[in-house]
């Protein structure tokens, strides 16, 4: 069973689902991986509910990260989720998708060791040495993302 292998290598984690719990908005994962690869980690890591929908390797007609048109792609299934055009806050360890990430004029995060050193690259919008520190920045900033459109 393919969740299973996954509950032995994946196990929860309290204090992400604890900062997920407390960040609101819409929430989605934008994964190289699988769709069953998504769905499978997730679940291990007790954080699938508060996730609204995937976009991975199953959805993007055989395109990936970094590639433009993948960001073009997710904007658009983001798009036809709202009425509006939401603003995006785009998170993620891999400088070079953060920099595509700002080509869709997404607000940009990395999370990287490297994050802390100034000056960041244009294209990152703010650093974060791990996605702890990143959400609980967020959380904080909640009600100044909220009435800047972020939600």
């Amino acid at each position: 069973n393919t969740q299973h292998t996954y509950n032995r290598i994946l196990s929860q984690d309290p204090k992400l689902i604890q900062l997920l719990q407390r960040l609101g908005g819409f929430k989605y994962i934008f994964t190289n991986g699988t769709r069953l690869h998504a769905k499978c980690a997730l679940n291990s890591a007790g954080i699938a509910t508060f996730f609204h929908g995937t976009l991975d390797r199953n959805g993007m007609s055989n395109m990936m990260k970094p590639e433009l048109a993948t960001f073009h792609l997710m904007n658009s299934a983001l798009v036809a989720g709202h009425t509006v055009q939401p603003n995006v806050i785009f998170l993620d360890d891999q400088l070079m998708n953060v920099k595509q990430a700002k080509q869709v004029d997404w607000f940009t995060i990395w999370i990287h060791p490297n994050a802390i050193y100034r000056p960041l690259p244009h294209e990152v919008d703010l650093g974060f040495v791990n996605v702890y520190a990143a959400l609980e920045f967020l959380i904080k900033s909640q009600v100044y993302l909220h009435s800047q459109g972020f939600d």
